[in-house]
């Protein structure tokens, strides 16, 4: 069956991990030109150890992933696809942002761009829960009374993180 695809989406899990990668493993030994793709939470909070646990997994994709398989499947370059994580022909692992993350650049010092900020949107979360993590981590966490919804801290490169609510 394989054979006749070029392109393979699995739905993987940390308890099925290592059996979905078998499955991709068996198609690619019938097709090695298909592309094969994992979803789910556990590649979306590990891309990087995801794609290294098989040569055989071209992508990942990250949370929000309907729309990113829709421009995979349409045959989008992976480079510019939002949300994939992917593997080039040199076998180099890339990162594209998140959908909805945004990026703010500031001049530095030796007048090359920084980034400054960048804002996450995820869904509902405990804002005291990531509050007091965010503490035991020793990160800054910054102010944000004007937006109750959004939590601000720095990390440790300086750059200030926003985590905000989808809508």
């Amino acid at each position: 069956m394989a054979r006749d695809f070029d392109l393979a989406v699995l739905h993987t899990s940390a308890p099925s991990f290592a059996s979905d990668l078998k499955t991709i493993d068996a198609m690619k030994s019938v097709n090695p030109s298909l592309k094969a793709g994992l979803i789910g939470a556990k590649v979306a909070v590990d891309p990087s150890g995801s794609l290294s646990a098989s040569k055989a997994i071209d992508f990942v994709a990250g949370n929000e992933f309907d729309f990113t398989i829709k421009e995979v499947a349409e045959g989008r370059r992976f480079g510019d696809i939002d949300g994939l994580s992917y593997r080039d022909a040199n076998g180099r692992i890339w990162y594209r942002l998140e959908r909805g993350t945004r990026l703010g650049l500031q001049p530095a010092t030796d007048g090359k761009t920084t980034i400054s900020h960048f804002t996450i949107k995820v869904a509902p979360f405990d804002r005291q829960a990531l509050d007091a993590r965010l503490r035991e981590l020793r990160a800054e966490v910054l102010p944000s009374p004007d937006e109750p919804d959004v939590v601000r801290f720095r990390d440790n490169n300086g750059i200030t993180v926003e985590v905000r609510v989808a809508e």
